[in-house]
């Protein structure tokens, strides 16, 4: 059920917008209208999910701003483990602080992501809801010839993929201290790991939106931060000026 809901919604987005492409100009001889439309796509949908990344990004600002509580709590309490932890879950809360919050943009993007493998296997059925129709059309993106097949080289998209991967969720990941427990630590490392190990049996497709999607992502994040940033400037001089 949720895979013909995620593939029919997807399969339709990338429809529409290769309508909309294909009818613009001259197809480019190295960038397909297929690519073109699945880039598009992705970005529609990190667009949709801003909301979902400005709940991480007020989080991880939050853990900034409780570091300083936090590492005495630690200090404090560092030879009695389950009163630290009980100390730090009372800081979290204090503060409305929730470390689930710097997961949700990963979790969020995998359900798509599977999405995308999905589609991207059967893109004739998916996206054009006909096999003859896709089989008519041009589906390279640069050195890759089809976007419904795996990349040829490891040193390609998926090299590519889990290096950007590991940027992006080394951004995600709150701020913490050393000697704190971080689930997203390990994750940082392995989840990279995975994407590249898997990278034969993953259509390029997938792959181009993934690449694409941790580049948005990167960049609303950033902007995200600069502007509440921004705003935390704003309302610290109405504070002083009030007072």
């Amino acid at each position: 059920m949720i895979k013909k809901i995620l593939t029919d919604i997807l399969g339709y987005l990338i429809r529409y917008v290769y309508a909309l492409v294909s009818g613009i100009g001259s197809e480019p001889k190295y960038v397909s209208y297929l690519a073109i439309s699945i880039i598009v796509a992705t970005i529609i949908y990190n667009i949709l999910l801003i909301p979902v990344t400005k709940s991480q990004v007020k989080s991880q600002e939050k853990m900034k701003k409780i570091q300083p509580e936090l590492k005495e709590i630690q200090k404090k309490f560092k030879n009695q483990p389950e009163l630290l932890n009980h100390k730090i879950q009372e800081l979290y809360k204090k503060h409305d602080y929730k470390m689930s919050a710097g997961c949700l943009p990963m979790l969020a993007m995998w359900p798509i992501m599977l999405a995308f493998w999905w589609v991207m296997r059967e893109p004739g059925k998916y996206i054009f809801s006909d096999p003859a129709m896709y089989a008519t059309i041009q589906k390279n993106f640069f050195w890759i010839k089809d976007l419904g097949l795996a990349d040829p080289y490891l040193y390609g998209m998926p090299l590519i993929n889990a290096a950007l991967q590991f940027i992006t969720m080394k951004l995600m990941m709150p701020p913490s201290d050393s000697n704190e427990k971080n689930p997203m630590a390990t994750m940082i490392y392995v989840f990279p790991l995975i994407i590249f190990i898997s990278a034969k049996g993953i259509p390029a497709g997938a792959f181009l939106y993934w690449m694409t999607s941790n580049i948005v992502n990167t960049i609303i994040r950033l902007l995200l931060q600069k502007k509440l940033s921004s705003e935390e400037k704003n309302e610290e001089d109405r504070f002083e000026i009030n007072h």
